[in-house]
């Protein structure tokens, strides 16, 4: 009886070992998705940040050119 339960104590810790390390690796995959994803936001949010400094400045330019026409139109 003892070598039994025994056996089925080695077995039940064998398959769980095996379930642990299967976890650990989905645990892993996840984490690599989750720095990708990260990553992404980052540059993303550079991406962002320099198309919005690129359009300020553009609108900027030309609300300049605009002023100066007026500027030279009134002095006409």
């Amino acid at each position: 009886m003892c070598v039994l339960v025994v056996k089925a104590m080695t077995e039940m810790n064998r398959k769980l070992e095996e379930e642990r390390q299967m976890l650990l690796m989905q645990l892993q995959t996840l984490m690599n998705q989750l720095q990708q994803l990260l990553t992404e936001l980052i540059n993303s949010k550079d991406t962002y940040a320099n198309e919005q400094k690129t359009y300020l400045l553009v609108v900027t330019v030309i609300i300049s050119v605009i002023g100066n026409q007026l500027i030279f139109l009134v002095k006409l």
